[in-house]
């Protein structure tokens, strides 16, 4: 071979060579594309999935504005809304997580701690009186803090302790139920039971802040869940048609992060338009007449569970009322029985109620999603309905 051929048979090598090392290029870019097409498909589901939303919602209620935060991890920081140097009494659910209970506690070194059994029951004169006690063995002042940690019976109490101590000092939520929160928690509605009546004596007193850590909640159980997505569910079938829509989607609990913070939307609409339930405000007891009777006659269901079955009562629209059976039992509401022996007692609690007057009871109903009426119903009217529950 001449040395020239040596040289194109040279030449030859090295440009196939190079052809093979630009295929293995274009095979690994290719598949880089395709690895990152993978991952883009993957993020786009991750709503579907598991859509997480963080948001500060600011209301704007007449006698305070405050914010509310949602966002998974916040928990980590409660401290940020409590001045340096002010002290903290932290009033936990004996139902809280022990490690949510320990991140606030990190952050508040010198805080006191107060552990209360959670449910009505707590909710009664003896605590109310004890958790007083509690304050001014702290030695909070006016400029401190309590930090309500736990469900919407916790909040009740320690948000009227707050508001009653030296005729009031700062106030925490830190809700850790879905149903405070969605509700309990915002709007400042605070109070404890008396003589067997259901938040009789109260106050209405906003918080500072409510600090809202949907991680927490991941211990709950389904029937807790359910339990607070009633009142969701509630606020949907009041004043958000689209709110309402999310439940009737089969991966409704995939959204559950959207639905509350739609259900604080419409909590926040409706207190800043009224704040003290002289008028707007009344249509969030949608359920609640008859709800709270069925709660504290049979004391065996959850709160949510008793509303979601007092709603039926006043859903006006037959078709209405099949989709929200079919909501309920997708969430595995129970169906509430009446039976004869159980009329007169709920009636009687019921009429006991701060929403009767003399002769009537202001009832809220509902014809279509999105859209709650006020109007007044005779006591009789009442007993005739729960009549038609046992039926």
């Amino acid at each position: 071979m001449s040395a020239s051929e040596f040289r194109i048979s040279l030449l030859i090598t090295h440009y196939s060579l190079l052809i093979t090392h630009y295929s293995l290029l274009i095979t690994h870019y290719s598949l880089l594309i395709t690895h990152y097409s993978l991952l883009i498909t993957h993020y786009s589901l991750l709503p579907i999935l598991c859509y997480y939303i963080t948001m500060q919602i600011e209301v704007n209620a007449e006698s305070k504005s405050y914010p509310i935060v949602l966002e998974r991890g916040s928990i980590n920081n409660v401290a940020q809304f409590v001045p340096s140097g002010k002290n903290a009494l932290i009033v936990y659910d004996k139902n809280v997580p022990t490690t949510a209970v320990n991140t606030i506690c990190e952050q508040f070194p010198n805080s006191k701690l107060v552990k209360i059994t959670g449910g009505e029951v707590t909710k009664s004169i003896d605590n109310y009186a004890e958790l007083l006690q509690k304050c001014m063995d702290a030695k909070l002042t006016r400029s401190d803090y309590i930090i309500a940690v736990g469900g919407g019976t916790v909040g009740d109490l320690a948000g009227f302790t707050a508001a009653t101590y030296m005729r009031g000092i700062h106030l925490i939520h830190v809700p850790t139920t879905i149903l405070s929160a969605v509700d309990s928690s915002i709007g400042g509605k605070t109070g404890i039971n008396f003589g067997g009546t259901k938040n009789v004596v109260g106050a209405f007193y906003q918080p500072d802040a409510v600090i809202i850590d949907l991680d927490v909640t991941k211990t709950l159980s389904e029937r807790q869940v359910s339990n607070g997505l009633a009142e969701a569910l509630k606020a949907g079938l009041i004043y958000d048609e689209t709110l309402f829509e999310l439940f009737e989607q089969d991966d409704y609990l995939a959204h559950i992060d959207e639905i509350v913070a739609q259900a604080i939307y419409v909590k926040k609409a409706i207190v800043e338009q009224d704040e003290r339930e002289a008028d707007l405000r009344q249509i969030l007891n949608f359920g609640h007449t008859i709800g709270h009777g069925i709660e504290a006659h049979f004391g065996k269901y959850l709160h949510g569970e008793a509303i979601a079955e007092g709603m039926m009562y006043f859903i006006k629209s037959k078709e209405l009322g099949e989709r929200v059976e079919k909501i309920t039992r997708k969430m595995n509401l129970p169906k509430i029985k009446l039976s004869p022996n159980d009329i007169d007692p709920i009636y009687e609690l019921i009429v006991r109620d701060k929403k009767a007057n003399a002769d009537y009871i202001n009832v809220v109903e509902v014809e279509k999603p999105g859209h709650a009426y006020i109007c007044q119903v005779k006591k009789a009217d009442i007993n005739e309905m729960l009549k038609w529950g046992s039926a």
